[in-house]
């Protein structure tokens, strides 16, 4: 990964907040008790939600440069 600017690791902290937030407000109560249940929690919302949202983005990005690259 290439290194961030300050601007935008500071971006990048606001909206994984925001992210966090939204995700702890749809957590149930009782998997917010224990360490071990938090940590299965957030592994589980990870994968479910987050990861494919951020691979569908990358593969659409890629997707595009390669459809650039063979125009030009």
């Amino acid at each position: 990964m290439k290194k961030l600017s300050i601007k935008r690791e500071k971006e990048l902290k606001k909206h994984l907040t925001q992210v966090a937030k939204i995700l702890y407000h749809h957590t149930e109560e009782e998997k917010l008790q224990e360490f071990e249940t938090i940590e299965w929690e957030l592994r589980n919302q990870l994968l479910e939600k987050v990861a494919p949202e951020i691979g569908e983005f990358f593969f659409h990005k890629g997707a595009n440069k390669l459809v650039e690259r063979k125009e030009k």
